[in-house]
């Protein structure tokens, strides 16, 4: 099997980077345990390398969240500006576009002139337009539940299918403000409480054992999908 040095050197470098930060995370918040492991010079080094690390991460995650926001007004300007699509969709992506620079324009001329955060236009912004907005895309999920459950009565009829639409209809009716619903109401915050909270602590334990796998795949070179 040929052994390419780019490779190599890639995966050497992640291995090297990855250790020192979990190394830094590990012995640099306990000076007791470093100075066991080496002394305090240890400690000082792998809690600047790991916190240099992190910054370096932090750093390139966020130029990547602004190169994603350039890429998707350069494509909606393209689409307006070329005409692609419908009027609707030239309608949407012009809109888009004249909301992104009206927003970062009123956000930018706020803190030039030094606008206090409680009287400022782009927190009522975020509050009265962006919050309810999200607040309705929200709603729709109720829509989302009971399309879902059609469709599984009626693809096949079984207990768990039952069960599911069951729950649904419980969780909806317990969030309902009427007289008469306190039953439905306890037994929607209890659903809410136990079952869905367990099932979520599951995930997030999945979600936690996966990040780890992951990251110790990448650490020995299994994973090279760095370079």
């Amino acid at each position: 099997m040929r052994v390419r040095p780019g490779v190599i050197l890639a995966s050497s470098t992640i291995i090297l980077v990855g250790l020192i930060t979990l190394l830094g995370v590990l012995f640099g918040s306990n000076l007791t345990l470093a100075q066991e492991a080496g002394g305090e010079i240890v400690s000082v080094v792998l809690i600047f390398l790991a916190r240099l690390f992190v910054q370096i991460a932090t750093v390139t995650i966020a130029l990547s969240v602004v190169v994603g926001v350039l890429n998707l007004l350069v494509v909606h300007i393209n689409r307006f500006y070329r005409g692609h699509g419908s009027f609707l969709n030239r309608l949407n992506s012009l809109v888009l576009v004249l909301v992104y620079v009206l927003t970062v324009s009123i956000w930018i001329i706020e803190r030039w002139q030094g606008t206090p955060a409680t009287a400022s236009l782009s927190r009522l912004l975020l509050e009265d337009v962006q919050i309810a907005i999200e607040s309705s895309l929200a709603a729709l999920l109720f829509f989302t539940l009971v399309y879902g459950a059609y469709r599984l009565l009626q693809r096949q009829l079984s207990f768990y299918r039952v069960l599911f639409v069951a729950a649904v209809l419980v969780v909806l009716m317990g969030s309902l403000a009427l007289p008469g619903l306190a039953a439905m109401a306890a037994l929607s915050d209890w659903l809410l409480s136990v079952p869905v909270s367990a099932g979520a602590r599951g995930i997030l334990l999945g979600i936690a054992l996966a990040t780890v796998v992951t990251g110790v795949r990448v650490l020995i070179g299994q994973d090279r999908s760095y370079h």
